[in-house]
């Protein structure tokens, strides 16, 4: 134990002396490191380190080479921090090359001119004379059916040729009618485009003297959503589809806009959105359930949430409505302590669970149509699928009227105040009151996707066992497209059009055999795509990920039982079992050891383990008298055993 802790006391300081050395290199590089530049030439610039004379310099296009300090790249030693590129008498005299990525070092000099500091590589690139940084992002998914296509230009370019389309072929030809014409301004609006449609397209600059080719870019549009369920009129998944947009899953195409900087995090289901007190979500056009002010339909909320931030508060999970007593829908915490409550300026009511800061809870409240406060006259909340309401006799209505789209993440009317701390995922809003049984379903996710995905995710397994994928299929899926590879990235990226190998094909039952061999120790990510009926609609499914253990698996312990598999009858130790007049017997092999645990519904040890839920216990007594002087455990083979399978050795 003290050898343990004069270990860590040792590695600690050893971090601390090592941190020390960074006050003796330069730092704060400009260019900055990674930057992009505009011009064929550099200023380069740094912080000197305290106590520098001077500078040595190193100047290349090979990060290796720089690193290292070969091939030519030291540029020389200058007693102040900057240094020129780009023209005669400095490293590449006569300009920098366009599109090039360049690096550089500055190593420190004290004052003895022997004492070095070796410092960071630091890189930037300049500008190249093609069009770049293209928006939406090449390969983007989830855009805008009328979106606005912009890119940064190439260097010194004055005009651009727009080519577009949904065939790569022809835009990278440039026929088919894709030349949309030369534009002064790097930006193009294509129209109203598709649902679901993958389009094209590039840019080709001109400087005044040379043309200069883009590369095809492209983008795929909102999929065409179909309505999942009338009554569900707003489902937002919070999940990142590098749009900067909150898709809605619903069908009714309720798309919202994000404000301020909420971050994307792992949620319950994919993506959740974390908001850190002055971000928030609007639903643009979207005025959530509301009536005359009289007369109010039915509604359900649903949300996970993961409470943040200091206990109680006010923060606003879902918000919309009108100003003015009764006309608005606030789905707020309690200020005062973590209770959930809907208000309307003019009564509320709250559920009677504390969520506990932290931790994730799938909350839901329903509202009967022409609903009040009172506690029984159907208003529900629930938590983790189970009602909890605290007692209420507020007779106040519940009418929300149409005026603000709904809100996520701050009050209703974005006065700014009523800031919600923590995240969200998979909020739902539907036009009915949904049963006990209803909700249990949405706690579950989107019903659409495979589940039930074999190998678990992230699970270690062996590879016999991990041979066969198999899932559950989600609510009507026909087929199921499969994707399989060694990268999280590509898996996520591929469709149906990939030729790497990457999709596996269309398959009509729930299990996929690997036709490859598997390699020991490797990592894979697989995905599952459901199709419908109609062959066209998919619904794409989440990577899943598994870990190839590097053995061979001799016996995982977890398949005994004290009804009819004690672990004893299958490992053979010192006392044996059974009776020598009938049934499985064993006289023991007259050695100091014994296997199991009698005490243990198992028969195995059940609380220290390494993985999965049992282990074999085994004592041993070399001392035993009557018994010899060491102790042993055999499993006897029921069948030959190929232990040098998958190249094992």
């Amino acid at each position: 134990m003290w050898t343990r802790l004069i270990w860590v006391s040792s590695l600690a300081l050893a971090f601390g002396l090592a941190g020390s050395a960074g006050a003796q290199i330069a730092s704060n590089p400009v260019p900055a490191d990674g930057a992009e530049i505009e011009d064929n030439w550099a200023a380069l610039s740094w912080t000197a380190a305290a106590g520098a004379a001077s500078h040595d310099v190193y100047f290349g296009n090979n990060a290796a080479d720089v690193k290292n300090g070969t091939a030519g790249t030291f540029a020389g030693n200058v007693t102040a921090p900057s240094f020129l590129v780009g023209f005669a008498g400095s490293p590449e005299p006569d300009g920098l090359v366009l599109g090039q990525t360049y690096y550089w070092r500055i190593d420190e000099v004290d004052a003895d001119g022997l004492t070095k500091h070796t410092g960071h590589v630091w890189s930037f690139t300049v500008a190249g004379p093609t069009a770049r940084h293209p928006n939406p992002i090449d390969g983007g998914r989830f855009v805008d059916i009328e979106p606005e296509l912009s890119w940064t230009p190439g260097y010194g370019a004055i005009m651009h040729t727009v080519y577009f389309g949904d065939n790569a072929a022809d835009v990278e030809a440039g026929t088919a009618g894709t030349n949309k014409g030369i534009f002064m301004v790097a930006q193009y609006a294509p129209g109203t485009l598709e649902l679901g449609t993958t389009y094209y397209w590039r840019i080709d600059e001109f400087n005044g003297f040379t043309t200069h080719k883009g590369v095809v870019w492209s983008f795929t549009t909102l999929p065409d959503i179909p309505i999942f369920d009338t009554n569900l009129i707003g489902w937002w998944k919070m999940d990142d589809e590098g749009t900067g947009t909150i898709i809605d899953y619903s069908g009714y195409n309720n798309t919202g806009t994000m404000h301020g900087n909420p971050q994307f995090v792992p949620g319950i289901d994919g993506d959740a959105m974390e908001f850190d007190g002055d971000d928030y979500v609007v639903i643009d056009g979207f005025k959530g359930v509301t009536g005359d002010g009289t007369d109010t339909p039915p509604f359900s909320i649903t949300a996970w949430i993961r409470k943040e931030g200091p206990t109680g508060g006010d923060g606003e999970v879902v918000g919309w409505g009108s100003s003015g007593a009764g006309n608005r829908m606030e789905f707020r915490f309690n200020a005062g302590n973590n209770r959930l409550r809907i208000e309307s300026g003019g009564g509320n009511i709250q559920g009677d669970v504390a969520l506990t800061t932290g931790e994730w809870t799938h909350v839901a409240v329903t509202v009967e149509a022409n609903s009040t406060y009172t506690s029984d006259t159907g208003t529900n909340f629930y938590f983790d699928g189970v009602v909890s309401n605290r007692a209420n006799s507020d007779p106040d209505p519940i009418h929300p009227t149409s005026s603000f789209d709904l809100i996520m993440g701050q009050r209703y009317n974005r006065e700014g105040t009523r800031w919600f701390i923590g995240a969200l995922d998979d909020v739902r809003v539907y036009d009915k009151v949904l049963t006990a049984e209803e909700v249990g379903r949405a706690m579950l996710g989107d019903p659409r996707l495979a589940w039930g995905l074999t190998p678990d995710d992230q699970s270690e397994t062996f590879i016999e066992e991990a041979a066969t994928l198999s899932w559950t299929p989600g609510d009507g899926a026909a087929q199921h497209d499969v994707y399989l590879a060694t990268s999280e990235a590509a898996v996520t990226a591929a469709d149906t059009t990939d030729t790497t190998g990457i999709y596996q094909g269309r398959q009509d039952a729930n299990s996929y055999s690997i036709p490859d061999t598997l390699d020991f120790g490797q990592t894979y990510y697989w995905r599952i795509d459901e199709v419908a009926a109609n062959g066209t609609t998919v619904f794409r499914g989440r990577p899943s990920s598994f870990t190839i253990a590097d053995f061979i698996l001799i016996d995982d312990f977890e398949s005994y039982n004290a009804f009819d598999n004690e672990i004893w009858v299958t490992w053979h130790d010192g006392l044996g079992f059974g009776s020598a007049n009938g049934g499985p017997f064993s006289a023991g092999n007259g050695t100091g050891s014994v296997v199991g645990d009698e005490a243990t519904a198992s028969t195995t040890e059940e609380t220290t383990v390494n993985s999965g839920t049992q282990a074999m216990p085994l004592q041993y007594n070399n001392n035993k008298p009557g018994f010899l002087s060491y102790s042993e455990v055999t499993m006897k083979l029921d069948s030959m055993r190929d232990w040098t399978r998958h190249g094992v050795k």
